[in-house]
């Protein structure tokens, strides 16, 4: 295994791979997928009896990765009123709701107007349609899946853009081309 030396795999302790690992330099998903190849590999010259026990058995590497500062620069309210002057009808509900909402952009192409509970003010997220689909699938995880609080103004977008899709029964917004 290369950086673990070329010592037989029976030398092989966990304090070795530990180390190993630490100077791998590379990201906790990159370890545990070489962890996961490595492991396996071990666990057969354990059964094998190559080795008298598998050193990577029940044992996880976690590097401590820095806190990433996400860089989020939202449109301040002086920008929300700009862009939304600048817009009409159907654009202008769109743009509010997403803006007020925080719906990613494929979960406001599949919202459907059965997702709306206007008694309590939500938005059940129980879909997605994104490029690579041809109609709304499942959100990608358990997480996506989840009911949205609806602030004021998406409540009002949600209103106004009735008369735009509401009695089609279908998706709340539409392209209008």
């Amino acid at each position: 295994i290369p950086g673990l030396g070329t010592e037989p795999v029976a030398t092989i302790k966990r304090a070795k791979l530990r180390e190993w690992v630490a100077g791998l330099g590379a990201g906790n998903k990159t370890i545990a997928n070489i962890m996961s190849v490595l492991r396996a590999a071990l666990q057969e010259a354990y059964e094998d009896e190559l080795i008298d026990a598998n050193p990577a058995a029940g044992w996880t590497y976690r590097k401590a990765e820095a806190v990433k500062d996400d860089d989020i620069d939202p449109f301040s309210p002086d920008e929300q009123a700009a862009i939304l002057a600048s817009l009409e009808g159907q654009g202008r509900n769109l743009i509010q709701f997403a803006l007020w909402s925080g719906l990613r952009t494929s979960e406001l192409v599949a919202l459907d107007w059965t997702d709306i509970d206007w008694i309590q003010g939500v938005a059940r997220i129980r879909r997605a349609i994104t490029q690579a689909s041809d109609a709304a699938e499942n959100t990608k995880t358990k997480a996506g899946r989840r009911d949205v609080k609806l602030l004021g103004p998406a409540l009002q977008a949600l209103k106004s853009q009735k008369a735009f899709t509401y009695l089609a029964g279908k998706e709340v917004f539409q392209n209008p081309r």
